[in-house]
């Protein structure tokens, strides 16, 4: 033991200190760097999760959930241009050595939300947002003849038809496109007092019939459903594409 405390305090690095001094120095030393470490990568992992995954929600939030018009498009194109200064920002100062290496990460994943909210709300719109912003702003009717032209309800958003008016669940037409799994049901609906062979409204619903017969669509079977929502044609090109079927099926 003395052997070894003595050849420890012959070396030159440890000269004018002795071997419990050394070891603590040692320890307090590492112990400080570590420490000093730690809240940085905490801090730089904090923002290439949290920062990239706020803007994308901020961004799709602005283009798919608002109602259709000019100030709410102004409005997403803002939030789209803050968050790609944000990301212009952060590679500056990554380009200028004036930041650490994860601010050109962040950048990066910024710029990478600024592509990818536009495109997902835009899906959003298209499939779900469109038709919901459609009936929450068109106009209900009741009391509507079946004989009567379609073309006097183009605003409508939902029918209520007139207390005669009956499905004709003897004519049930069902579509499939081909390669698709959906079939394209429609059912006339027409005037009890007065039946005609011209149709101006169709019942419709997705993957409820058969092809020439069997209607199930919602409650077309109880003889008290009178009212109906209108299936929108030029609310996205999403709908426009369903509508299309459902006109090739009747």
């Amino acid at each position: 033991m003395t052997s070894h405390i003595q050849n420890v305090e012959r070396d030159p690095f440890l000269t004018g200190a002795n071997y419990a001094e050394a070891g603590k120095a040692s320890y307090h030393s590492t112990t400080g760097r570590a420490g000093n470490k730690m809240p940085k990568h905490l801090e730089s992992v904090s923002a290439l999760v949290f920062v990239p995954w706020l803007c994308f929600v901020g961004m799709l939030v602005a283009f798919a959930l608002p109602p259709p018009g000019w100030f709410w498009s102004l409005v997403a194109v803002s939030v789209w241009l803050l968050c790609l200064a944000f990301a212009a920002m952060n590679y500056a100062v990554y380009a200028g050595g004036k930041g650490p290496t994860y601010t050109l990460f962040l950048s990066l994943l910024v710029l990478l939300s600024c592509v990818a909210a536009p495109l997902a709300g835009q899906k959003v719109v298209e499939t779900s947002m469109s038709g919901y912003w459609m009936h929450k702003t068109g106009v209900a009717y009741k009391n509507v003849v079946p004989t009567r032209p379609a073309d006097a309800y183009q605003d409508a958003n939902i029918i209520g038809f007139s207390a005669m008016s009956r499905l004709d669940l003897r004519q049930v037409l069902g579509y499939r496109p081909q390669g698709s799994g959906n079939t394209f049901c429609v059912a006339p609906v027409m005037d009890a007092r007065a039946p005609s062979k011209e149709v101006n409204f169709w019942a419709a619903g997705m993957d409820c019939c058969e092809p020439t017969r069997s209607f199930l669509c919602g409650e077309a079977t109880k003889a008290s459903a009178r009212t109906g929502i209108v299936v929108p044609a030029n609310s996205s090109s999403a709908a426009l594409e369903r509508w299309e079927h459902f006109r090739k099926a009747a």
